[in-house]
């Protein structure tokens, strides 16, 4: 054996370098019968068939293992399985004048070699395994190598024997959902357990944007993917193995995700063609899953109202629309109360036809209560099969205490056929109705004070302006 002096590595030798004038096998002369030292037993095996697993907690860090090299012919195998991602494997050495060249070999479940990892600079003994992986069970084997020239300055895989330890981190095996780059479930996969990832959380498990084909989704969960980060654009639902988003035309565009239980008392769906007011929409046999009907034949200014409709806590749901359309830019909106709460406009995409359907979906804050919900098509054409809506986060609590405006008056009945009443006496203000489709003015006979005549309106959603004083308050409500 000779000095390392200012080297961090001291190896054992048997003569391999220049002008040696001493071939002795220094490690067969130690562990044989004249000294009868050995060699250090095995203490993992050298093959796939008996690797030791590599267990790690719940955040994926890695238990440590240590082991030994005890010769050239060791060879020390361990399992791990991963749900999906970057995989990160360490081995070191000791800290300072080791004797052990570390290289890692990793395999596939059926023992096919796909990666090796070392350091060729023969004075950097540490290997590190960091590789994106699909979900699955994989193997490595850990052996001590040689590096640089065995002749002058380097050495062979001879004197590389010692004790090393492996940590690291392996993204957990927990998921319920697997989203893959290519069709058929190829590529590289991550494996999701439930919950909400923006585009920086996706990417930080290795998940490209704009990149997803396939997915794979345990039964009793579902998967909703948006075109843009967090949980905005044009989405669809997914709750059973999609080989190819190709035919769901959503390949390649996912930003961001959900993955969820597909039952939850949080959730409730409505089937579209079950409201309980409506003008200018028919009804019609929709091939979607499930069957049954889709309303359709929906034109600008068309409307569908459902009445008592329970958000059941303050906070942040989702709205998902099942639609289909054969044109672009059709647009829906909904709102609360014949719109005294609006909650937005939803793009529909062209799905490629009338009974090609996809989710699209919006994300709104709404205050605890029972409400009278709205869907108006603010541009043709849109089908609609369901609608469903999600709880999905709380509201932010309130930091100091606001005084909440109180409400001048309250209109009824909400939708409306001949006469809308009034909670105050409106005789002294100034009532103007206004189409909210064409933002036309309409004359207001204000009759005994406490209600008006809106028997010759057109049904559609209008709203009703009253100035009292100076104060201005507005109401929206449905004409039947």
């Amino acid at each position: 054996m000779g000095a390392g002096y200012y080297r961090p590595v001291v190896q054992w030798s048997k003569g391999q370098y220049n002008y040696a004038n001493n071939l002795q096998d220094d490690v067969a002369t130690i562990a044989g019968s004249k000294f009868g030292v050995g060699y250090r037993g095995d203490d993992y095996s050298n093959g796939i068939s008996g690797a030791a697993a590599l267990s790690y907690n719940s955040n994926g860090s890695i238990n440590q293992k240590s082991g030994i090299i005890s010769s050239e012919a060791d060879y020390d195998f361990f399992s791990f399985t991963t749900g999906g991602g970057n995989v990160v494997i360490n081995a070191n050495t000791v800290s300072r004048n080791g004797n052990l060249h570390l290289i890692i070999r990793l395999f596939n479940a059926s023992g096919t070699q796909i990666g090796t990892y070392w350091n060729s600079d023969p004075f950097a003994l540490n290997a590190t395994l960091n590789a994106n992986l699909a979900a699955g069970t994989y193997y490595i084997g850990v052996d001590g190598t040689g590096a640089g020239d065995a002749g002058y300055g380097g050495y062979s895989a001879y004197g590389s024997i010692g004790s090393y330890t492996i940590t690291g981190t392996i993204p957990p095996n927990n998921g319920v959902a697997t989203v893959y780059k290519d069709c058929n479930y190829g590529g590289y996969a991550v494996s999701l357990a439930p919950g909400n990832y923006t585009l920086s959380q996706l990417q930080a498990k290795g998940v490209v944007n704009d990149d997803i084909s396939s997915l794979k989704v345990n039964s009793g969960y579902e998967m909703v993917l948006y075109v843009d980060d967090n949980f905005t654009g044009s989405s669809i639902v997914v709750g059973s193995n999609d080989a190819c988003l190709v035919d769901n035309s959503f390949n390649d565009l996912a930003s961001s995700l959900r993955v969820r239980a597909t039952s939850s008392s949080s959730s409730v769906t409505i089937q579209a063609e079950n409201y309980s007011a409506m003008s200018g929409i028919q009804t019609e046999p929709t091939t979607d899953a499930g069957g049954g009907l889709n309303v359709g034949y929906a034109d600008t200014g068309d409307w569908m109202a459902y009445n008592s409709i329970n958000f059941p806590t303050s906070g942040s749901y989702l709205i998902e629309y099942r639609v289909a359309s054969a044109v672009n830019g059709a647009v829906l909106s909904s709102d609360l109360n014949a719109g005294s709460i609006i909650l937005g406009n939803v793009n529909v995409p062209n799905t490629g036809g009338w009974q090609n359907w996809q989710t699209v979906s919006q994300t709104v804050n709404v205050n605890a209560g029972t409400y009278n919900f709205g869907i108006y098509i603010q541009n043709s054409g849109v089908n609609l099969n369901w609608f469903r809506i999600t709880k999905v986060g709380n509201a932010a609590a309130r930091t100091e205490s606001v005084e909440e405006p109180k409400e001048m008056f309250v209109i009824y009945p909400n939708p409306v056929e001949t006469t809308l009443f009034f909670t105050a006496d409106v005789q002294n203000s100034k009532i103007t109705i206004v189409d909210a489709q064409t933002g036309t003015f309409i004359p207001v006979n204000k009759g005994d004070g406490k209600s008006i005549d809106v028997s010759s309106l057109k049904p559609g959603i209008y709203s009703v302006l009253v100035d009292h004083n100076g104060q201005m308050e507005e109401r929206r409500f449905i004409k039947k």
